[in-house]
């Protein structure tokens, strides 16, 4: 894939005199990584937008790889309003949490080999740039680790108890305060981990607990999880073991997020 950064330093074209605007903020799901520039869903929500009516709708995409609820808070507050947004998308994503210890494996050769294997900071990476099979092999062993059944369970089950949750609850509150102190909405977009568990996603027992969060505060929340077939999750994911959203996925989020906000832009056109 070509994924390319513009001179403000992110994915996207550079801000025009689009009216609304929209600035999402979010980890590698919203830069889209694994997809072509044209492809990430704040692209395919802001042709969305233009699809159903909103012509001078702007979407800027302020998504950073590797980024959790804490460094999106500061992306937020540092990076987005000088863009003067009229709203503010926020993305979770399950990873936000940090996976507490109570969830990472339990045996210490399991984490060293998750850290060994990690693609970002392992000490593999060296061979998997000089091997195809290489990095295959070694990032399906990572994921196995990084994204198990038993972890995300032991995640949902002592949400209230771990700091990574009161981290992610904490950032969003400060991100909605941020953000309409300069006259933005904000509303955040739930994303599932895409893989299959029983009827739903794996990560739904987690997501749930952030969308009565959301309730509870009075921050609006759309969840991607109806607009996503859960039981194609193949063919959302970029690859068998790259868990990031593919192109197809990218698009059914765009349309989804674009139908909630309609309801947003015409209220506060209306004010």
């Amino acid at each position: 894939a070509t994924m390319t950064v513009n001179a403000a330093g992110f994915r996207g074209p550079l801000p025009a005199d689009g009216d609304p605007r929209i600035v999402c903020i979010g980890d590698s799901h919203t830069f889209g990584f694994g997809v072509d520039d044209g492809e990430p869903w704040p692209r395919r929500l802001e042709d969305a937008l233009h699809a159903l009516g909103v012509e001078q709708a702007e979407v800027l995409n302020l998504g950073v790889g590797g980024y959790e609820s804490p460094h999106e808070h500061v992306r937020l507050r540092d990076d987005a309003f000088v863009h003067a947004p009229d709203i503010v998308v926020w993305q979770w994503f399950v990873n936000d949490l940090q996976m507490p210890a109570a969830a990472r494996p339990r045996t210490g050769w399991a984490a060293r080999l998750k850290r060994w294997t990690s693609p970002w900071n392992g000490g593999a990476a060296a061979l998997r740039r000089h091997s195809v099979v290489a990095d295959h092999v070694l990032q399906a062993v990572h994921a196995s680790l990084d994204h198990g059944a038993d972890q995300i369970r032991a995640a949902a089950d002592s949400l209230e108890t771990t700091d990574g949750w009161a981290e992610a609850c904490s950032s969003i509150r400060a991100g909605r305060d941020a953000a309409h102190a300069h006259g933005a909405e904000f509303v955040v977009v739930v994303f599932p981990l895409l893989v299959r568990d029983g009827n739903s996603f794996l990560s739904r027992p987690i997501d749930l607990q952030l969308l009565a969060f959301c309730e509870r505060e009075g921050i609006p929340a759309i969840d991607l999880a109806p607009a996503l077939p859960h039981r194609e999750s193949a063919t959302l994911r970029n690859s068998a073991i790259d868990y990031h959203p593919s192109p197809r996925c990218h698009a059914l989020a765009g349309r989804a997020i674009a139908a909630e906000l309609i309801e947003t832009l015409g209220e506060r056109r209306g004010r």
